[in-house]
């Protein structure tokens, strides 16, 4: 964020605050992470960071549903899916 133009921070900050604003018109709360990736220290492919706002929420509302628990198998069985589709074991970040 340091390393932004004061008048790209301004842009970022009401694109961000706009965002928030629009959320809590549906949620209460909302959560805010922010995150730098710097390609030299955490192999991304450029220096880049973004914010994920998360709004808080009770799982069991969504949709009038109740939550689904996973048998100890089939949890395995996703992990191993999701490895399977996009995690690479082969970086190269020259």
């Amino acid at each position: 964020m340091e390393k932004l133009r004061k008048d790209e921070r301004n842009d970022f900050e009401k694109i961000l605050f706009y965002s928030i604003k629009k959320l809590h018109t549906i949620y209460r709360n909302i959560s805010i992470i922010y995150k730098e990736g710097n390609k030299k220290e955490v192999g991304k492919s450029i220096d880049h960071m973004h914010y994920h706002l998360i709004p808080d929420m009770q799982i069991d509302k969504i949709n009038n549903k109740r939550r689904n628990i996973f048998s100890e198998k089939k949890y395995e069985k996703m992990i191993n899916n999701f490895r399977k589709r996009f995690i690479v074991k082969d970086r190269n970040f020259s």
